[in-house]
Formats: structure tokens, C-alpha cells, sequence
């Protein structure tokens, strides 16, 4: 099956992608292992960022030549340097600006209109948006929450950076901090039902896959705004059996 052509500009409006791409130009061929350990990334993430590169034609991935048994790795190298202009993200960017269509939908809610939980009200319409600003085609999302939530908050514009004990995501920029600042029981739970909204969609992905091998689905139970002067905290919380 062929993937689909990405355009140069989506496949770079991701600093993360950037970073990786930078890596392979100084050091030329690299494994998913060095990648990830070189742009502080999650491996799966690392590998989902690396496979937009490739459909871009940015990248290529070719398996490892061994002389041994067992499974070989997938060695990457850039085939080419983006031209100035290609590195431009479009402005603003498509989720972005579907994020504070439907922002400003809650928003306006609280005026002229009774809404008996402006946090819920938040939160839902965050999980119903998840699917209109995901950077991916409905019902392809990955398989891995962490990987499809990091490139999500990536595509958003919140610099994520993921903490593993105990699973956490640093959001390091806001693209909306104004908004949050003055009404953050709104934005900041529009964001926490949007990263619920992206975990949901990575475990129906899971579940379609029937892989015993996937990656355990995780929930988000609640985002901490502003720790500090432009950071923020989500935490993540692994389901146990049975969950839905």
C-alpha cells in the first residue's frame, strides 16, 4: 500500500520532526534508538515523526545489513535539505485554528446561556475536536497513546516534552495562554477532554489491530495549568485490564 504524499510544509511544521531531521544531516545514518535518544523523544514517537518524514521524502528508512540471526533494525538517513521556504509552518496552522473555532464555541456558551458545568461543557467539546485537529485521517490514529498524543500537543503547539515515571506530559509552551489565563476552567479543560479525545482514538486503533503486542491504552485524568511561568502538566494514567 502507498502512503500518501505529505506536504513539505505539514511534514516540517513539527519542531519535533525538524530536530530529527537535523540529526540525520549532522551524523548520517541512525537507528530509531539513536534518534529518539538525540531529540528526547519516546522511541514510538520518535518512529511515527520519523514515518511523516518519510512520506514527505524527506527520509528514508532501510533495514539493517546483518550477518546475524534476528530481526533487523531500520537505519534512516535524509535524502534531502528543505528548501528555506518549506521550513515556514502555515499560520496559522489548521488545528490551531480549528481549536479556537471551537474554543470560542464554549466560550460563548457561558454568556446568554445557561450551561450547568462550564468545565464538562469544556472537556466534551475538547473530545469531540480531537478528531477535527488531529494530525492524522480519521480511524489511523497510532496505535501508541504516547506517540499519538506527543505528536497531537506537538501539532497543537505545546512544545510536549514525556516523563515515563509517572507518565506525564510537560507542555512547555501554550499556544493559547492569554485565554487560559482568564478563563482556564474553560481552555484548560478544553485541552484536558482534547488529549482524552486523542487517547480514545489511539485505543480504538489498538483494539481494531487485535495486536496482543500493543502498547497498554492510558487515559488523561487531569492537567495541571501553569506549574510555572510557561509550563504546564498532564497526567496520564495506564488502564488496568478490563477497562474500557
Amino acid at each position: 500500500m502507498t502512503s500518501p504524499q505529505i506536504p513539505p510544509h505539514r511534514a516540517l511544521s513539527s519542531e519535533s520532526r525538524v530536530a530529527l531531521l537535523d540529526l540525520l544531516h549532522d551524523r548520517g545514518h541512525m537507528t530509531v534508538t539513536e534518534l529518539a535518544e538525540g531529540a528526547d523523544l519516546h522511541p514510538n514517537t520518535a518512529r511515527e515523526h520519523l514515518q511523516v518524514l518519510c512520506d514527505a521524502g524527506f527520509v528514508a528508512g532501510e533495514p539493517e545489513k546483518r550477518t546475524t540471526r534476528g530481526r533487523p533494525r531500520t537505519i534512516y538517513r535524509a535524502l534531502r535539505t528543505p528548501d528555506p521556504a518549506e521550513r515556514q509552518a502555515p499560520s496559522p496552522r489548521a488545528s490551531d485554528a480549528v481549536a479556537r473555532k471551537e474554543l470560542t464555541q464554549v466560550l460563548l456558551q457561558g454568556f446568554g446561556e445557561r450551561v450547568e458545568s462550564p468545565a464538562e461543557a469544556a472537556r466534551e467539546a475538547g473530545r469531540q475536536a480531537a478528531v477535527r485537529t488531529a494530525p492524522w485521517a480519521p480511524g489511523e490514529a497510532p496505535s501508541d497513546p504516547v506517540a499519538a498524543l506527543d505528536m497531537h500537543l506537538d501539532a497543537m503547539g505545546f512544545a510536549p516534552r514525556y516523563e515515563d515515571e509517572p507518565p506525564t506530559f510537560h507542555l512547555h509552551r501554550c499556544p493559547f495562554a492569554d485565554l487560559a489565563r482568564q478563563r482556564p476552567e474553560v481552555v484548560c479543560e478544553f485541552h484536558l477532554g482534547l488529549a482524552q479525545g486523542v487517547l480514545s482514538a489511539s485505543a480504538a486503533t489498538a483494539r481494531a489491530s487485535s495486536d496482543e503486542e500493543a502498547p497498554t491504552p492510558m487515559d488523561a485524568p487531569a492537567l495541571h495549568p501553569f506549574v510555572g511561568p510557561q509550563h504546564c502538566v498532564l497526567d496520564l494514567a495506564r488502564r488496568t485490564p478490563g477497562q474500557g
